[in-house]
């Protein structure tokens, strides 16, 4: 799962996942379609501790029951 807030927010979101899903080659180009300044060493998602994600998971999980 990859969210972000706010509409630039997004449009670095999209290219990131370009980026992956494709290649940062093809993110630049639809970045320079977009006239949109991103940089892929700046615009990534840091590592995650595991124990970071568990604990987020569980606040959002529904108490079952």
């Amino acid at each position: 799962m990859v969210t972000s807030a706010g509409i630039t927010a997004g449009i670095d979101m999209s290219l990131h996942l370009i980026a992956r899903l494709d290649n940062v080659e093809t993110a630049r180009a639809v970045a320079g379609m977009l006239e949109h300044p991103w940089d892929p060493e700046v615009s990534h998602l840091p590592a995650t501790d595991p124990a970071d994600i568990r604990l987020a998971r569980a606040a959002i999980t529904p108490p079952r029951g």
